[in-house]
Parts: C-alpha cells; structure tokens; sequence
C-alpha cells in the first residue's frame, strides 16, 4: 500500500507539475472566465490553472479560514454558501499553506495529487481486505475523474480516499466504529455527496448482512459534522446550500442527463459508457458486494444530476462510483488456509 501511494504519488505530480509549466499566464480563454474576484487576473501559472475550472474556489475559501468573505464570488452570496458548504479540503490548505495566499495555489495543486495518491493506496488496502487481485485496484487513481482533478485540481480524490479507509475500518475485525465514523464525516466535509457511501453500506448491511439497526445507527453520524456545518453557515448567511441557483445542478431523474447529451463531446460520451459498463460488470461478478452497492448508489445519483454538474465533467462528481465500480470487478482471489502445527509430535 505504502509503494502504491509512493508512485501514485510521484506520477501524479509529475502531471500537476506538467499541467502548470504548460499553462502560461495569459488572458482567460473565451467561455472559462474566473468567477471567484481573487482570480481575476491570474498572476503565474499556477493561479492560470485554477481558472480552469473549480480549483479558484478552494484557492479562494484557502485564503478565507474562517468563510467570511462571500463577495470573492462573482456570481453572489447563495453562491458563496454552495461553495463553502465543503470546508475541510480549503481548511487543509490554509493550513498547509501557513496562510500565505502566494502558496495557495502550489499547495491546491499538491494536495490535489496526494488525494489521488491516497485514493490509489486506499483502493489497493480495500481490494486486499476483500480477498481480490490487488494489482488492477491502483487504476483507481487513473480513472478519468481522477486524471481530471490532476489538471484542474479538487477535494474529490480526496474524499473518495477518506471513504474508502472509512469502509476498511468498519469492516476489520474487530470493528474500529469511531475511526470509520471520523473518516466518513471527513469525507463528507470534503464532499457532501460522499454521504451516499455510508448510506449504501447501512442498506447493505440491513438487508444482505441482516444485520441489527443498532449496529449500523452510527453511520447516521458523519452528517451530523456536516448539517452543523451548513445550519452555522445559514445562520451567517441566510441562505442553504440548495437555494444556490447559478446553475442546474439538481433536476428530476434523467432531464440533466438528456439535456448534457446534446452538447457531449465524444471523450464524455465514452466515460459515461465506461460508468454504465463497470456498474453491468460488478453486479454481474457479484450483486451482492458493498462495492457494487455503493457505486450503484452514486449511479442512482447521476440520473438525477443536472446539466451543469454533466457537462463539467461528471466523472468528477462520480468518481467514487467509477473507484467502487472498479473494486467490484476485481476478480476474487483463493484465500489461504493458514498451517497448522500437528498437537504432538511424530513418534519417532
């Protein structure tokens, strides 16, 4: 594991680092200006690559700890409160940062490859845990949302790790409870949508497990971080993260998706397929696996996603569907028996 998040890691850096030499600081292009006032006039490189896309955001809210400052966002305060409603990866980066906003930019991009490396070293701890063939589990780390977070740079590698190394707590024996129940709760302050993840395992244990209410109540608990979180940020604000209305992000089943279709290029058209295809083949090989369940879980999810979130690369959004997706179709491998020392020796 430890060798899986050394290279991931190193690859990983390698292409943040690409990304940011071949980015020169140059007006913003035609349809990706900045929305977030910091990052206006972007002054290097590393603060071009942040334009591209969502990395402005935690760039900005990096240099904001205490989420104070909504005029930063062009498009308003409702905004503001969507966007701060997922503080801890901003938090690790003010902090890693010391503070100073020229080293914002660097440590967003740095801590964007570590998410990815983690997510590589988690999925390859998961698939050893489950008894499958751990070479193929650190394809976790390449899958397309992933390679998209290392040349736009993001909080959910981040948050896939933290509910991946949640799910292995929960199911080592004996069970380590408070650990699972911090990383999920970290998870969802990352990204809110990673709460699909315990709700999925919950359901999975009730009913393929059988397992009693009582056992499973305290996955219940990582959204409690989470609403005390967004309920603060009402009361300073007066606004939920919902009633954010830039964009479609929420529609009724399938009408983001069909209206995305239209405008899909032919690389989005072939990830989608790629989803659709890990999701068929791991309730194949096993319907019954928590992988399975909880990338069908961000699947249901996706149908109801709006054309915004599709058509800004919804593989971001899903990764965890992709990485639990691709733990499922991992093939098991034979578990072996351990010797056994003979209760007394051979007469001789």
């Amino acid at each position: 594991m430890l060798l899986t998040f050394a290279g991931v890691l190193l690859i990983s850096l390698f292409v943040v680092g690409a990304q940011i030499a071949q980015s020169p600081v140059a007006p913003p292009r035609e349809g990706d200006s900045p929305f977030v006032t910091l990052y206006l006039h972007p002054r290097n490189n590393a603060e071009m690559v942040l334009t591209f896309g969502d990395g402005q955001v935690w760039g900005a809210l990096a240099q904001d700890p205490t989420f104070s400052h909504p005029e930063v966002m062009v498009q308003g305060r409702t905004e503001f409160v969507y966007r701060s409603s997922r503080p801890l990866f901003p938090i690790l980066a003010w902090v890693v940062s010391a503070g100073r906003p020229d080293a914002v930019p660097w440590v967003v991009a740095f801590l964007s490859a570590f998410g990815v490396a983690l997510m590589g070293a988690a999925a390859v701890a998961l698939a050893q845990q489950d008894h499958r063939a751990t070479r193929y589990a650190a394809l976790a780390a390449f899958l397309p949302g992933s390679l998209y977070i290392l040349t736009h740079f993001g909080p959910e590698p981040l948050a896939t790790a933290f509910t991946m190394f949640g799910l292995y707590a929960w199911r080592r024996a004996p069970r380590r409870t408070v650990l699972a129940v911090a990383l999920f709760a970290a998870a969802v302050l990352t990204r809110e949508v990673a709460m699909l993840v315990p709700v999925a395992l919950a359901l999975h244990a009730l009913i393929i497990d059988r397992s009693r209410w009582r056992t499973v109540a305290p996955l219940a608990l990582p959204a409690l971080p989470y609403l005390a979180w967004v309920g603060t940020q009402r009361v300073r604000f007066g606004a939920w993260p919902v009633q954010s209305t830039v964009d479609e992000r929420l529609t009724l089943p399938f009408v983001g998706l069909t209206k995305a279709m239209i405008e899909m290029g032919s690389y989005d058209r072939l990830v989608l397929v790629l989803g659709i295809v890990l999701i068929a083949f791991a309730a194949r090989r096993d319907a019954r696996s928590v992988f399975t369940w909880i990338a069908a879980a961000f699947a249901l999810f996706g149908v109801v996603m709006g054309s915004s979130v599709w058509r800004a690369d919804a593989a971001r959004v899903l990764l965890p569907m992709y990485a639990f997706g691709l733990l499922g179709v991992l093939p098991r491998v034979p578990v072996r028996a351990p010797l056994r020392t003979p209760a007394h020796p051979p007469a001789s």
